[in-house]
C-alpha cells in the first residue's frame, strides 16, 4: 500500500525523537529551504530512519511515496530518485560545512543506501583521565578536525578512479584501438584537421573542477580557473571553517579526470599516431596556448573543461547549466526542421548526446568534443575514429576524399551503459560560415 509523506511532520512519530530538532534546523538552512522537493525528500527519509531504522527502503518506494510515481514504475528509465538523493547528499554536506559546522551530530546518506545516518562528528575525542580533586572542565575540542565522511568517500572514490584510469589507459593502448587498416575517410578527416606540421594538444577535462562546480551550483569561469589564486580563492570564499578549507584546498590541488577521457585519449592518440600527427596530452589546469599556431582538442563540456568557454557561447549547440533543474542541457540555438530545441542526458533513457565542433580560429585549429555529459566525450571520440561514422559525416558535409573538410558542428546521439557509449549516430550537422575565434587576451 502506498504511503504518502506525513503532511504534518510535527505530529509524526519521528517528531518525538531527539534528533528531529536537527532535521528541522537542516530544513530551515539556506542549503535546503528554497528546494521544496529536496526538503520533502529529507523529511521523508529521516522519518523512515528514525521510526524504522532496520527497515529496507527501495528506490521504487521512494519514487511512489515522495515523487508520485506509479507502483512498479521502471526506475532504470526514470532516475529521479537517484538524481535527487545525489543532490540531497551535496546539500547536507554543504550545511555541515557551513551553517551547521558547530552541530555535534551530522546527517549523512551513505553511498549505496537511502536511509540517513545520524552520527557524532568524528573529531569529538575522549577526554583524558585526571587524578586531581574536583571536576575538571572539559578541554575545548577544535571544530571540524576532520571533514565529513561523505566528502572522504568522494575523495577516496576519485583516488581509486585515478588508479583504474591508469590501468584502463594502458589496456586500451595495448589493444591499439585506432581506426582499422583501410580507413580512408578517418585518415582524410584527421589529415585535414591536424596534419599541418604543428603539435596537437589533447586537453583532458578536470574532474575536480566539476566537483567544485556542483558544490557552487554553477560552472567555474575561465577567469577564475586561470587566476593565480585558483583553487584556494574559490575555496576560501565558499568555506568558512579553516580546517575544512585546508582539506578541500588539498583535494582541489590534486589532478583527476574521468574514465571517459581515458577512453577518448587512447583512441585519439592512436589515431594521431597512425596518421603521423604528433599529439601531447595535457591536463586542463596545466594547459596554456604556448604558440597561437598549435592545434588543440578540448575534451568535455563547459563545467568539465573551462577552456571551452572560449568558444561554447558562440556555437549553435551550446552547453547550459540550469540551476533549478541542477543539470546541464545542450541548447540548439537555431533548430532545423524536425530538430529539438534542447537535448538532455538520459532522454530518452540510456542515451547521451555528443557535440563535435571543428572551429576556425585566427591561428591554429581547434576541435571540441563535448555534449550533455561526460559519457559524450567517449561517444564523440568513438565517432571520430570509426570509418563508417566518418564516412556519413563526409556525406552530410557534402564532400569527398578529394575536397577539404570545412569547419563544422555535428550532433551525435549514442546509447550508453553506465559511463561507456556505443553505436554513435550522426543526427545533425552545421557548416560554420563565420569564424568562431577565441580572443588573444583570453588565451594567454
Amino acid at each position: 500500500m502506498r504511503q504518502s509523506p506525513d503532511p504534518n511532520p510535527a505530529q509524526s512519530p519521528a517528531s518525538q525523537h531527539h534528533y528531529w530538532s536537527l532535521v528541522q534546523r537542516v530544513s530551515s538552512s539556506t542549503a535546503l529551504r528554497n528546494s521544496p522537493r529536496l526538503l520533502q525528500l529529507l523529511r521523508y527519509l529521516c522519518e523512515q530512519a528514525l521510526t524504522a531504522p532496520d527497515r529496507f527502503i527501495s528506490e521504487q518506494q521512494i519514487g511512489t511515496d515522495v515523487f508520485e510515481r506509479g507502483l512498479g514504475y521502471n526506475s532504470d528509465g526514470d532516475t529521479i530518485v537517484r538524481t535527487q538523493i545525489s543532490q540531497l547528499r551535496k546539500r547536507l554536506l554543504q550545511y555541515f560545512l557551513t551553517e551547521g559546522r558547530d552541530e555535534p551530530i551530522t546527517i549523512e546518506i551513505p553511498v549505496g543506501s537511502y536511509l540517513p545516518l545520524f552520527q557524532p562528528r568524528k573529531e569529538q575525542v575522549r577526554q583524558p583521565l585526571n587524578d586531581s580533586v574536583g571536576p575538571t572542565p572539559p578541554a575545548r575540542v577544535p571544530r571540524l578536525r576532520t571533514i565529513p565522511s561523505a566528502l572522504w568517500v568522494a575523495i577516496a572514490a576519485l583516488v581509486v578512479l585515478c588508479g583504474w584510469l591508469a590501468w584502463q589507459n594502458v589496456r586500451l593502448r595495448e589493444q591499439r584501438v585506432a581506426s582499422a587498416p583501410g580507413s580512408p575517410f578517418v585518415d582524410h578527416l584527421w589529415k585535414q584537421l591536424f596534419d599541418n606540421g604543428r603539435q596537437t594538444y589533447i586537453v583532458a577535462s578536470d574532474a575536480n573542477a566539476m566537483f567544485f562546480s556542483d558544490f557552487m551550483d554553477r560552472p567555474i569561469t575561465l577567469n577564475e580557473y586561470r587566476d593565480e589564486g585558483y583553487p584556494n580563492n574559490l575555496v576560501n570564499a565558499r568555506i568558512g571553517d579553516p580546517e575544512a578549507r585546508r582539506i578541500l584546498s588539498h583535494f582541489m590541488s590534486t589532478f583527476f579526470t574521468g574514465s571517459q577521457d581515458a577512453f577518448a585519449v587512447a583512441r585519439l592518440t592512436e589515431t594521431g599516431k597512425k596518421n603521423r600527427i604528433p599529439t601531447t596530452v595535457v591536463y586542463a589546469r596545466n594547459f596554456r596556448w604556448q604558440t597561437p599556431e598549435d592545434n588543440v582538442i578540448l575534451l568535455g563540456h563547459l563545467k568539465a573543461n573551462p577552456w571551452v568557454e572560449l568558444f561554447d557561447n558562440r556555437l549553435n549547440f551550446s552547453y547550459e547549466w540550469h540551476l533549478e533543474a541542477r543539470k546541464g542541457i545542450l541548447r540548439n540555438r537555431h533548430p532545423k526542421g524536425g530538430e529539438s530545441e534542447s537535448y538532455q542526458w538520459n532522454v530518452p533513457s540510456n542515451s547521451t548526446y555528443a557535440t563535435l565542433s571543428y572551429v576556425p580560429t585566427s591561428d591554429g585549429r581547434v576541435l571540441i568534443i563535448g555534449g550533455t555529459d561526460m559519457t559524450a566525450v567517449d561517444a564523440g571520440s568513438r565517432f571520430l575514429c570509426d570509418e563508417e561514422a566518418v564516412h556519413k559525416l563526409h556525406s552530410a558535409l557534402g564532400i569527398d576524399l578529394g575536397q577539404p573538410v570545412p569547419h563544422f558542428e555535428a550532433l551525435v546521439v549514442a546509447r550508453r551503459a553506465r559511463n561507456v557509449s556505443y553505436e554513435p549516430q550522426l543526427i545533425s550537422v552545421r557548416i560554420l560560415e563565420t569564424q568562431v575565434v577565441a580572443s588573444q587576451t583570453q588565451r594567454h
